[in-house]
């Protein structure tokens, strides 16, 4: 069929003006006739000059609007390409410039049972939006195959959209999206991409038909319209090949599967970032700010995109708003606090007058840092001035010196000095000193300030007896504290040490649900039917916002917009089970096998990635080979929605919600070995690869003792100069693990573990780090032994082998007599870690 095709195309170019062929000679006067009504009409646009940019929008931020102009049939790969790769990286570009991307895709706008008409006027309105949006210079996308559209008949169209676009009769809606987005106007944004027909040849002749056009007067169209295109954009045209790869049914329906869009992809981006930098050259990037300004930016960025989706939290609002502007009087619930708070009163300046703090729980997945996020910018348009801070928003937001040094200085207007830096970080006893003389001092000034800091529970802190010691039990009466957490006992209970007003958010009911998920999909341009609203609502016993956003995710880059219904119908309707379907198809479409290996390595390392290592773990630790950074690139654009980075100064790639760990562990680390395997690799990273001293100590311990390799333990304690920072205790602990656990006592055969004459003085025998000469040293963990009350060393029936009169030294290996000893040979001793009670009597031999 498409070599008929290519035939008539070939022969429709030579023999267009041959007066033997007159239904051809018919399609081109017609053809003809529509472009001189555009060549008549183009006067009318060519003084036309775009306004001035407009201001920014709130808080410094522009959108832009991209309108993907297509015939839908023949094009599902490529926009596929462009929803799951293209779109996400101009997003996560566009977002560190403060630029919104919207990319408007009409397979979602139309309403099911809209009329030819009201279709037609969907699509132009829409792209009138664009053009307000960007100043009469949209963004536009137009993608040109081998067919050119449906061509709707004169009753299809009102008199109002034929006045109001200049509508030429005859042509297909798709080129009146041509005309009117860029055509006319000479767009500079806009981009075409022409595709190579050459790969018709490799499909099945029951499938060509939906990427050829059937009618000779389309067939004309199209090739005008291909010339027409050249010469008015010869700089925006671009021209790319495809290869046709079998048939695929991921969506419920048979289609034609088509290979090689990287060139595709990467052109596309190419162009739209140049064309957006060209258009707002002047937008702000985050290279050119200081760590705390990015770490304001990234915070900010962060709030407006959590406070789109607040939907039913009006109640609540208030209520926050209330305790703002006048905390001894609002409506909300209080506790009365412990007897003895754990806080120490007395460390703090506190009267009467004082405000009382404010909590808000919520259940993990309600909704409340969406909420704190739409307040904080609802007070900040009533005029409030207002501190925030949102723990797990940034890689250094758990930090909670960090957060302290923020707060200081919104308190003082002054810099905190390196000195006060560093006393901050060491010693909570100064954190309470400082902040306190901050808050007294902000008191003296009379202004107001509203202090906001989202998940208290996920700040970091040495250990969990100063767990928010920082946080004072009450406030200067013109400071509000709201702060939030979610079920986390220790945290709950060190709130209410001390009384405080009390939130707990409550779950949303079916209409907010709703509004919830065309929220979500409006940000992207989509929008649902009313029968599958009701589908995703009535059908589910779901009432989690996470789980509403994780839904409209995945129906979002959903490929077939025609098999929405049958898709809202297949999701399960718990968490767990949506998670499992999340990454199949992750990992279905992962070709790299990158996803899959960062998603088991974020789950079974104690801290996730570190962002400095992460193509070294994704790569071959065996062969030291790093993964592609494309790989990583295309993975972390998959993965965006459920990772985030944290810690502070070394970052890790981690999860964005507890839940994600359960269920990589239930769909994708399936069992005990599967778990494993991924913990030895990350161990042979840390043993063999890494060139971070800190966190090899800090990680590779734990992930030999959780594999069971304790040959390895050992080495590394007792070799590797690196396990110098691993505590006297932990050290204890973990050798420990590594030995024998027979006793020895009353054992014809037990021997005691022996140094010669000629080992004694040795140095860093047990532990590469410390300087005890061997004599004085543990001969388990390299511990100091002056103490009267350690323990000797011995070995159990089995390790002790050889005559009952000999043994060996535990340094050198030199055979020795128990019977004639020299004058320096002595027994090995423990530590009083690794002697104290029972484990003085065990065997001392450590390793396999």
């Amino acid at each position: 069929m498409y070599q008929k095709y290519k035939h008539q195309m070939d022969s429709q170019e030579e023999g267009s003006h041959d007066q033997k062929a007159p239904k051809m000679s018919d399609a081109a006067r017609r053809v003809e006739s529509c472009w001189m009504q555009i060549d008549a009409e183009e006067e009318k646009y060519q003084d036309w000059k775009p306004p001035p940019p407009d201001l920014p929008g709130f808080m410094g931020w522009r959108t832009v609007r991209i309108f993907v102009s297509s015939t839908f049939t023949d094009f599902f790969n490529e926009r596929e390409i462009l929803v799951k790769k293209v779109f996400p990286e101009l997003r996560e570009w566009g977002s560190e410039r403060k630029i919104r991307i919207i990319d408007c895709d009409l397979r979602w706008g139309v309403p099911q049972d809209s009329t030819t008409a009201e279709t037609i006027a969907i699509c132009m309105e829409e792209l009138d939006t664009c053009h307000h949006v960007n100043e009469g210079e949209p963004f536009f996308l137009n993608l040109v195959g081998e067919r050119y559209g449906w061509i709707p008949g004169g009753g299809d169209i009102t008199e109002e959209v034929r006045q109001k676009y200049d509508w030429v009769e005859g042509t297909s809606i798709t080129f009146m999206e041509v005309l009117h987005g860029a055509y006319r106007k000479k767009n500079p944004n806009a981009a075409f991409f022409l595709r190579d027909p050459a790969f018709l040849s490799e499909v099945s002749e029951t499938h060509v038909s939906r990427f050829i056009e059937a009618e000779d007067l389309g067939r004309e169209h199209l090739k005008m319209f291909k010339t027409r295109l050249k010469q008015r954009f010869p700089d925006q045209i671009f021209s790319y090949s495809v290869q046709a790869a079998g048939m695929s049914s991921s969506t419920g329906r048979e289609k034609v599967q088509l290979t090689g869009l990287d060139d595709f992809a990467d052109q596309c981006l190419e162009f739209f970032k140049s064309a957006i930098t060209r258009k707002y050259p002047e937008q702000l990037t985050l290279a050119t700010l200081s760590l705390e300004e990015q770490e304001k930016e990234l915070q900010r960025i962060f709030i407006i995109e959590k406070a789109e989706l607040v939907i039913g939290r009006e109640q609540e609002v208030q209520a926050l708003m209330g305790y703002m502007t006048d905390p001894g009087s609002c409506d909300l619930s209080k506790i009365v606090g412990g007897e003895a708070g754990l806080r120490k009163p007395d460390l703090w300046t506190l009267t009467p007058q004082d405000n009382l703090l404010c909590v808000v729980q919520a259940k993990s997945g309600w909704g409340k840092t969406s909420l704190l996020a739409h307040l904080v910018l609802t007070a900040i348009e009533k005029g409030h001035k207002i501190f925030y801070h949102f723990s797990g928003s940034t890689s250094r937001s758990r930090d909670t010196s960090d957060m302290l040094f923020r707060l200081m200085e919104a308190l003082t207007e002054e810099e905190v000095s390196q000195e006060e830096r560093e006393n901050f970080s060491t010693s909570v006893d100064k954190q309470q000193e400082l902040l306190n003389k901050a808050l007294a001092k902000f008191q003296e000034t009379g202004r107001k300030l509203t202090i906001i800091i989202d998940a208290v529970n996920e700040l970091n802190q040495s250990n969990l007896v100063d767990h928010l010691s920082w946080l004072p039990p009450s406030v200067p009466s013109n400071i509000a504290v709201i702060v939030s957490c979610n079920e986390h006992p220790p945290t709950l209970a060190r709130l209410k040490e001390h009384p405080c007003y009390w939130m707990t958010v409550g779950e949303l009911g079916e209409s907010h649900m709703r509004s919830i998920a065309v929220s979500y999909l409006g940000r992207y341009n989509k929008h649902l039917h009313k029968d599958q609203l009701t589908a995703l609502t009535q059908d589910t016993r779901v009432d989690s916002p996470l789980w509403m956003t994780l839904v409209c995710e995945e129906l979002r880059v959903f490929g077939d917009f025609q098999m929405v219904t049958q898709k809202i119908h297949s999701l399960p309707d718990t968490l767990d089970g949506l998670f499992g379907v999340i990454f199949n198809r992750l990992l279905a479409e992962d070709d790299t096998g990158c996803i899959k290996k960062a998603v088991c390595l974020i789950a079974t390392s104690p801290s996730g990635m570190a962002t400095e290592d992460v193509l070294k773990l994704l790569g071959d630790v065996g062969t030291r080979e790093e993964a592609p950074p494309l790989h990583w690139a295309l993975a972390r654009r998959h993965l965006k929605p459920y990772l985030r980075v944290s810690g502070f100064p070394a970052e890790f790639v981690t999860f964005s919600h507890e839940k994600i760990f359960k269920a990589v562990e239930g769909h994708v680390i399936t069992s005990r070995d599967e778990r494993n395997k991924w913990q030895v690799h990350l161990a042979d990273f840390y043993q063999y690869w890494s060139d971070n001293s800190r966190l090899r100590t800090f990680l590779l311990p734990d992930l030999l003792r959780n594999v069971g390799l304790k040959d390895r333990m050992v080495k590394f304690m007792t070799t590797d100069k690196d396990s110098w920072a691993v505590s006297p205790y932990q050290r204890s602990s973990y050798l420990r693990w590594c030995r024998c656990t027979r006793p020895t006592g009353g054992s014809w055969s037990s021997k005691p573990v022996m140094i010669c004459t000629f080992c004694r003085h040795k140095q860093q025998c047990f532990n590469p780090a410390n300087r005890w000469q061997a004599h004085v040293s543990c001969v388990i963990c390299g511990a100091n032994c002056f103490s009267p009350m350690t323990a000797t060393a011995s070995l159990c029936t089995f390790h002790g082998v050889g005559t009952p009169t000999s043994a060996k030294c535990v340094i050198c290996k030199r055979h020795m007599s128990l019977q004639v000893k020299m004058s320096g040979d002595i027994q090995g001793r423990l530590c009083g870690q690794c002697g104290f009670g029972n484990y003085g009597k065990m065997c001392s031999y450590v390793g396999q």
